[in-house]
C-alpha cells in the first residue's frame, strides 16, 4: 500500500472527496438533504479543495479530514445557494438548522469540519495521519490548538481522537433536537499543538 497525504483535494476528486465526506457524516446531514446523493450535489460544487488534508492509498482518495482558515471552510455554500437549491421555505428552515452544529469562534484554535476514512481503507492508520497533517497545518496558521466534535453515537471516531491526543471538554445535549439529528450529545474535543514537535505542513495559498 502507498499512502500519500495531501494538503488540497486534487482537481477532479471534488466529487469523490465530497462522497466520502458526505457517507461518513451523513448522519448530521440527513435531516437537511435526505440522501447522500442529494447532499453530494449540493455541496461538491461548494467544496473549498485549500481547506482539505486528503489521503490517497495508492493514487485514489481513500481519506479527507477538512478544517476552517481564513474565514474559509471545508464547504462554502451561501445564503442565495440555498434558495436556489431549495427554494425560500427550504433553505430558511436548512439555514437554521445548520446554525445548531456550527462551531464557535476561539482565538488560536483551528476548527475541522470532519474527518472522514473510506471504509476499506480503515484500521491502515489513515485517520491518524490526517489528524496529524491537520495540527502540522495548525502549527504553520500559529494557532496553540485543534478543535472537533464528536457525536455520542460514534465512539469508535471518539476513540481515534484519544489515541490522537485529543481531551475531551464540554458536552453539548441537544434536547428535543435528537429528534431531529438521531443523537443527543455533541462533545468537544482539542488538541493542543507543540510548536517544536507537530509536522509541518503548509495549505497552499491558491488551489493546487
Amino acid at each position: 500500500m502507498t499512502l500519500d497525504i495531501l494538503p488540497f483535494v486534487r482537481a477532479g476528486d471534488e466529487t469523490a472527496a465530497t462522497r466520502l465526506f458526505a457517507e461518513a457524516l451523513f448522519q448530521k446531514l440527513r435531516p437537511f438533504f435526505g440522501e447522500v446523493d442529494r447532499a453530494v450535489a449540493f455541496l461538491a460544487p461548494h467544496l473549498c479543495r485549500e481547506r482539505a488534508v486528503t489521503a490517497l492509498v495508492d493514487g485514489r482518495i481513500a481519506g479527507i479530514a477538512g478544517y476552517r482558515l481564513a474565514g474559509r471552510e471545508l464547504f462554502n455554500p451561501g445564503w442565495a445557494d440555498l434558495q436556489r437549491h431549495f427554494g425560500l421555505f427550504g433553505a430558511s428552515w436548512r439555514a437554521a438548522g445548520l446554525s445548531l452544529l456550527e462551531k464557535g469562534k476561539e482565538a488560536g484554535v483551528l476548527s475541522m469540519d470532519g474527518i472522514a476514512v473510506s471504509p476499506e481503507a480503515r484500521g491502515r492508520g489513515i485517520g491518524t495521519a490526517l489528524l496529524d497533517a491537520i495540527c502540522g497545518i495548525a502549527r504553520q496558521a500559529g494557532r496553540h490548538s485543534v478543535r472537533l466534535d464528536v457525536i455520542d453515537s460514534n465512539p469508535r471516531a471518539r476513540a481515534l481522537y484519544e489515541r490522537s491526543g485529543f481531551i475531551a471538554g464540554e458536552t453539548r445535549q441537544l434536547g428535543l433536537f435528537q429528534l431531529l439529528f438521531g443523537f443527543s450529545a455533541v462533545t468537544e474535543m482539542h488538541r493542543a499543538i507543540d510548536p517544536g514537535n507537530a509536522p509541518s505542513i503548509q495549505p497552499p495559498a491558491t488551489g493546487p
